[in-house]
Formats: structure tokens, C-alpha cells, sequence
């Protein structure tokens, strides 16, 4: 995967018209990622007891090398482009 230039997602790879809540407000996407020595876990779930114990959660582990590279090497590029920063250096 290529980052360079900090166009994280191509609009053409989604639909353009967002589903709608029930108030009216668009969806989005509100997925995690843990990466985890040589895994990446992703999924829906908070770390919640809701989450755990009365929602209904999807996610996934991939162990696929590249793949788990290619996810990390995405992060790297979101705070290389300024788009993720460190919790501790935003407070600063």
C-alpha cells in the first residue's frame, strides 16, 4: 500500500450516500485496531462491559505478515500526515 500522499481512503471506494440513523444523522464507520505482536485485531468493540456482555460485536484477527505490516505501515502514515497524533503529545 502506498500513503504518500496522505489520501488516506479513495472516495470511490465507497458509496457517496450515507445510510441514516433513526434521528436523522449519517452512519459511519466506527471500527478499532490493536496491533498485537504479529497480529492485527480488528473490530467494532469497545472496551466496554456493554461491549462485551450485551452488543452485538464483530471483529477479526489477521495474522497474514503482510497484511499486518500493511496495517501498521498505515497508522505510521496517518501521524506522519498529522491525521492520528499521540493522546499525551495533543495535551502538550
Amino acid at each position: 500500500m502506498n500513503f504518500a500522499s496522505c489520501s488516506v481512503i479513495s472516495e470511490a471506494d465507497f458509496d457517496s450516500q450515507p445510510t441514516s440513523q433513526a434521528a436523522g444523522r449519517p452512519s459511519k464507520l466506527h471500527a478499532k485496531c490493536a496491533i498485537i505482536d504479529d497480529a492485527a485485531v480488528i473490530g467494532s468493540a469497545n472496551l466496554t462491559d456493554d461491549a462485551f456482555n450485551r452488543n452485538m460485536e464483530l471483529g477479526v484477527i489477521v495474522r497474514e505478515r503482510s497484511t499486518v505490516l500493511d496495517v501498521v505501515e498505515h497508522f505510521e502514515e496517518l501521524v506522519r500526515c498529522g491525521i492520528l497524533v499521540n493522546s499525551t503529545q495533543a495535551k502538550g
